[in-house]
């Protein structure tokens, strides 16, 4: 009878997905979404190939998300090398200029001494590192032996200032490093790693506990950065104290050491030898707790929740809708649906107000404004970028938009994903 209701639901999704594609109808959706893209790219190609005339710092507005957006406007998403026309000398470009730039401030910095930007810099670069899809041989390591030298006590990784909506979240600055990370255990030969396995699955422990002990999240980029974390430690295949280590019943449930069977092929698997984590049963329950199934689900129906009437999230509940806040969390919720998304995730009334809210917002320049409201911490210069003193967060709010526009044009599953990176395994059923 279930197997019949599901094929009943799967038609009815497919004729509103016509229909709502549907050449008929007064507003074209997808030609919106085509033109909304198309707009966007040459909105922030511009800004990328102004940037080196009057900075030579690494940024996340003019070279991390720019080159997310640039992976994603393509048929086969992040996951592809191949880009369209002069995005493919594009990514080139800023790939080179954020090694060279990244390069030059290492060389400044005693081992312990953090990044300008702290832990949301270094997040970026990592994260820049993984999206280029290319060897950054020595850089690479030197990141992540920052990574390992500056992570605080307590598990996070720090900003150095808060500017909402966005560049505010320590969540989201140790999501990005813990990504970066991940990527560099995934494509990194043993033998010249920085850090070793134990080392890193350390690191990562600390700031999954960290996380667990702050208060609810109601920030929007705090929520997007705990959902995104979320998948993160549900997609990592050594999860030593998991129930059930190939995610198909409890995907994110840890028992005690005393509990786990020798057995276990998540232990003949691992790394590095059982004990070397340390975690006491404390700190196991708070894990177990804190990441179980209902906990990550509760935390994804209060971001969709967060949506406003107009189709949009705001930097809070009840602020107004804002592209920075939209374009995130569509993107984490568009990662993290994949029960749905082959029946037509991009396809649903939510997600489709989220996208008609960016196309319905855009300039006609092809640039979302989105207003800051964060103190000055360095000199202001003009881009020559849209929106004056506003133009660095709004650049970062299209370049989120194009790439959350994108991801829906192209249909990506995985959105989130670069090459290699491991995928849930109770997720998996849907290829």
């Amino acid at each position: 009878m279930k197997i019949y209701i599901r094929l009943i639901a799967l038609a009815l999704n497919l004729v509103v997905s016509q229909l709502a594609f549907g050449q008929s109808s007064k507003f074209n959706y997808r030609e919106s979404l085509e033109d909304a893209v198309e707009r966007g790219v040459d909105r922030i190609s511009t800004g990328v190939d102004n940037y080196p005339k009057h900075r030579e710092c690494f940024s996340c507005h003019h070279q991390a998300v720019p080159l997310f957006a640039y992976r994603l406007n393509t048929e086969n998403g992040p996951e592809s090398p191949v880009t369209w026309g002069a995005q493919a000398d594009r990514v080139q470009r800023v790939t080179e200029f954020s090694q060279n730039s990244l390069r030059k401030e290492l060389a400044a910095l005693k081992p312990d001494e953090e990044l300008g930007g702290r832990g949301l810099t270094l997040g970026y670069a990592l994260w820049t590192m993984a999206l280029s899809q290319s060897d950054w041989g020595e850089l690479a390591d030197q990141l992540v032996a920052k990574a390992i030298a500056t992570q605080q006590s307590d598990g996070r990784w720090r900003i150095h200032s808060v500017r909402p909506p966005a560049a505010s979240s320590e969540i989201m600055a140790t999501t990005l490093v813990l990504f970066g990370l991940k990527h560099y255990l995934d494509n990194t030969d043993k033998t010249r790693r920085a850090a070793s396995w134990s080392e890193i699955d350390q690191a990562r422990h600390r700031a999954m506990l960290w996380r667990a002990g702050l208060p609810a999240s109601t920030d929007t980029e705090d929520l997007c950065a705990s959902v995104w974390l979320d998948y993160l430690v549900q997609s990592h295949p050594y999860q030593p104290w998991r129930v059930d280590p190939f995610g198909m019943g409890h995907p994110a449930g840890y028992v005690r050491e005393v509990d786990r069977p020798q057995t276990d092929r998540s232990i003949q698997e691992s790394p590095h030898p059982r004990d070397e984590l340390s975690l006491d049963d404390s700190q196991i329950d708070t894990l177990r707790r804190y990441y179980s199934a209902s906990e990550i689900a509760n935390r994804q129906v209060l971001l969709r929740g967060m949506q406003n009437k107009d189709g949009g999230w705001g930097s809070q509940p009840g602020r107004e809708s804002d592209a920075y806040s939209t374009a995130t969390a569509l993107m984490i919720l568009s990662q993290i649906d994949g029960d749905q998304k082959f029946v037509g995730f991009y396809d649903k009334a939510w997600f489709r107000n989220g996208a008609k809210y960016l196309i319905r917002t855009q300039k006609p320049d092809g640039s979302w404004h989105v207003s800051s409201r964060a103190n000055p911490v360095q000199e202001f210069f003009d881009n020559g970028d849209p929106h004056e003193t506003d133009q660095f967060i709004s650049m970062q709010a299209t370049a989120w938009a194009v790439a959350s526009l994108s991801s829906s044009l192209h249909r990506h599953r995985w959105p989130l994903n670069v090459e290699t990176t491991v995928k849930p395994m109770g997720l998996m059923k849907e290829k």
